[in-house]
């Protein structure tokens, strides 16, 4: 990032170029101030409040906050792969819901339960949302608006075999004593400005922190990454560039957002000996119980259209012909971990430090690995990106309002603008009451 160029984070795993190259500021404002976006009115939720809940309700007790599986009407394979895991929660709650959805925005939906937006009554809807299914059928934006105010887990697996195992694999590690320690693994490659960033100003400090171990650096290789997972974290914590590729290369689907490590040589080539995608988790490998956290481009999915750089004068252009969640959480999945949280389109570096800012902006990712290693739901662990989400949406609003009388500098919109975006990116895939 510098005073008049953007930088975006992202490889193509085709040429092993950059997906975007840097933007003109004055480009990326007109985007902004062309871009009509409801979720710019969302109100900021109450400082120091239960993060929406009524104020008897512990976020922590899964009796008093409920729990719901919400799937698609046309997908009941669906619901009947995870009714095992319904009726677990029917042991912890008296509030477990099954919920269908069929196209509605988030607020319709909400107000065909019975509840207004921003109410949270979990007595109607619960807090706890697992949403299952097609991302064809059940849009982001539908997960994005409800993570603003409800612990929400996305899960879209490949078979309805898939579904039933993830739902046992859960249930057995709910089931069992719970283990002495926490092992938390920390790992990203250094490549250039975007991942020294991240390496430099999320990674170690979280790592001085939390970290049984660490590799930063020379040491974060594709062959460290396999023997990490080997070994079975509680925590893994990643930073590195997402791989992308076009919608119409064979390869998307397995390998956009695979983790780019450090054996890549840098802009101009890669290959697959240079990234770590869903095929490269080792073979038998058992991850039961763990948590992993992904900052990369598309780590946690993709949409179907790009939100970020559009033109007035044209379509948004397609990154997927369908859009879909990743492969390498849906593998670590399979292989036993109970939730995976990472990005469902671009990374920023905006996420951890602003270009004006000389003090790190770290506090959300702390405070999840706080919560999470404190044995708290992953979804509420999350939190803190629901509030920043929101609370940028009122600033930039107040921004854009400001700029029709007078002249707001390119860089406030920007960073708010790319702030409010990354914060809502963020998606839990797994069932949001999952925990260590």
């Amino acid at each position: 990032m510098s005073e008049d160029r953007l930088l975006v984070n992202g490889v193509d795993g085709g040429s092993g170029e950059y997906l975007e190259p840097p933007r003109a500021m004055a480009e990326f404002v007109n985007h902004i101030e062309a871009q009509p976006d409801a979720n710019l009115a969302r109100s900021v939720q109450a400082e120091g409040g239960t993060y929406g809940l009524p104020p008897d309700v512990d976020p922590l007790d899964l009796g008093a906050t409920g729990w719901a599986l919400v799937t698609h009407a046309n997908e009941p394979e669906i619901l009947a792969a995870l009714e095992p895991l319904v009726a677990h929660r029917k042991t912890r709650s008296p509030l477990v819901r099954c919920l269908t959805y069929s196209g509605q925005r988030s607020s319709r939906w909400l107000a065909e339960q019975g509840i207004g937006v921003s109410d949270i009554l979990p007595s109607i809807v619960p807090y706890y949302l697992l949403i299952a299914g097609s991302s064809s059928r059940i849009p982001f934006r539908f997960v994005h608006e409800l993570g603003v105010d409800y612990a929400v887990g996305r899960l879209e697996l490949d078979s309805v075999e898939d579904y039933r195992l993830y739902a046992q694999q859960l249930i057995a590690h709910e089931s069992r004593a719970p283990r002495n320690g926490r092992k938390v693994e920390v790992f990203g490659p250094r490549h250039d400005s975007a991942t020294n960033l991240s390496a430099d100003r999320l990674l170690t400090p979280l790592a001085q922190e939390f970290a049984t171990s660490k590799h930063i650096g020379d040491s974060a290789t594709k062959a460290t990454l396999r023997g990490i997972l080997g070994d079975r974290p509680d925590v893994l914590f990643t930073a590195s560039h997402g791989v992308g590729f076009p919608p119409d290369d064979p390869r998307q689907k397995d390998a956009q957002g695979a983790l780019l490590c450090q054996d890549w040589p840098g802009p101009g080539a890669i290959s697959s000996d240079h990234y770590f995608a869903a095929s490269d988790v080792p073979d038998g490998a058992r991850l039961d119980g763990m948590i992993a956290f992904h900052f990369a481009c598309f780590g946690g999915g993709t949409p179907d259209k790009d939100r970020f750089f559009k033109r007035t004068d044209a379509p948004p252009k397609t990154l997927t012909k369908t859009p879909f969640i990743a492969a390498l959480p849906k593998q670590l999945l399979r292989n036993g971990a109970i939730a995976v949280t990472s990005h469902v389109d671009r990374a920023w570096g905006y996420s951890i430090a602003s270009a004006t800012a000389t003090a790190t902006e770290i506090a959300p990712f702390r405070n999840f690995l706080t919560r999470v290693l404190a044995g708290e739901p992953v979804g509420h662990a999350m939190r803190d990106f629901g509030d920043r989400f929101a609370k940028y949406s009122v600033l930039l609003t107040a921004e854009m309002e400001r700029a029709e009388s007078e002249e707001v500098p390119a860089q406030e919109l920007i960073e708010l603008w790319t702030q409010r975006n990354d914060a809502e990116a963020y998606m839990v895939i797994g069932d949001p009451a999952a925990h260590l």
